[in-house]
């Protein structure tokens, strides 16, 4: 039975999608209430597992790095067996996300590099580790990856229909930053950290890096901008009574103006909550969460009402867990 939330709740969880780090000062004026009880609240949704993370949306183009995927097909594994398997991709250092399907492929492989030679070197370990095992494998490269904010779980316990928010990063139009005399050493443990604790305070990230205040405060200023775009909570759907799929499109038409009829489709349906554009395997590919079956059965009617002129096929799978 799916968790139950209060009009506070959702509103809370809206002003959080917002700015994830919003001060508690800020969060009792929006909603009118003292800030211990929105502390209170906020440590409430944690512990019930409503709230997963405080992530940072970072734009890793302007480091340099690019975001391919490996999809892969694998022999049977036991559940001892995978979780060997997500040890060891982890133990790699560049996977950013794995993500187990019920669908034409087992696992997709998000992982981000500087160059093709690094993308190289983790194909060999990967085959060399479990190259019996694999049985079918896929590698495309992201042209850009978006989310949509607030997320469906938050607006359909609002008594209002916020504007959603797009936020997008673009693989063939790279932001380069500069951040002075900061390198990849110092500026890849912040990255690490904003991960799922973006609302930690500055002092208390200073002394988990190791470094001081003034060091921190500085670097975290260079980082805003280029690298840092958004501060936003990330709310566990399926506490809430959702479910995630994800829809692959390969399209028979990639014009400009496709490409934006599709954009346009994402940020206008709720359930859509992510979209991938890559260059290989599938064009586009959707997150979106449902409740029931009927939701996804109306959302793909949906889909290919507003958008069947340009899909060529249409696939979808279910998605079982999503390893960060």
């Amino acid at each position: 039975m799916s968790l139950k939330l209060d009009d506070i709740d959702y509103k809370l969880l809206y002003e959080l999608s917002l700015d994830g780090r919003a001060p508690l000062s800020k969060l009792a004026h929006k909603l009118g209430l003292s800030k211990q009880r929105i502390d209170y609240r906020i440590r409430r949704l944690e512990d019930k597992g409503v709230i997963k993370a405080y992530s940072a949306f970072m734009d890793g183009t302007s480091l340099g790095f690019t975001l391919y995927r490996i999809n892969l097909l694998m022999a049977n594994l036991s559940e001892e067996e995978s979780k060997k398997f997500l040890k060891f991709l982890h133990s790699l250092g560049v996977v950013w996300r794995v993500t187990r399907l019920v669908g034409h492929y087992d696992y997709l492989i998000d992982l981000c590099v500087k160059n093709t030679s690094s993308l190289m070197a983790f194909i060999n370990k990967l085959y060399e580790a479990y190259g019996e095992k694999i049985l079918g494998k896929n590698v495309a490269i992201a042209e850009s990856f978006s989310i949509y904010l607030p997320t469906l779980y938050i607006t359909e316990g609002l008594d209002f229909y916020p504007n959603r928010e797009e936020h997008t990063i673009s693989y063939l139009e790279p932001s380069l930053g500069d951040f002075g005399k900061f390198r990849d050493e110092d500026i890849l443990p912040v990255i690490n950290l904003l991960h799922d604790k973006a609302r930690l305070s500055n002092t208390a990230m200073s002394r988990k890096l190791g470094i001081s205040l003034k060091t921190f405060m500085t670097l975290k200023k260079h980082l805003e901008g280029p690298l840092i775009k958004k501060y936003y909570v990330e709310v566990d759907g399926e506490v809430l009574g959702y479910t995630p799929h994800k829809i692959f499109l390969t399209l028979n038409n990639r014009s400009k103006e496709a490409m934006e009829r599709i954009r346009n489709f994402a940020k206008n349906s709720a359930n859509i909550r992510e979209m991938i554009v890559f260059t290989e395997a599938w064009d586009v590919e959707l997150t979106i969460d449902v409740k029931t079956v009927a939701d996804l059965l109306n959302f793909i009617e949906n889909l290919k009402k507003d958008l069947g002129d340009i899909i060529a096929e249409f696939d979808e799978a279910d998605i079982i867990k999503v390893y960060l």
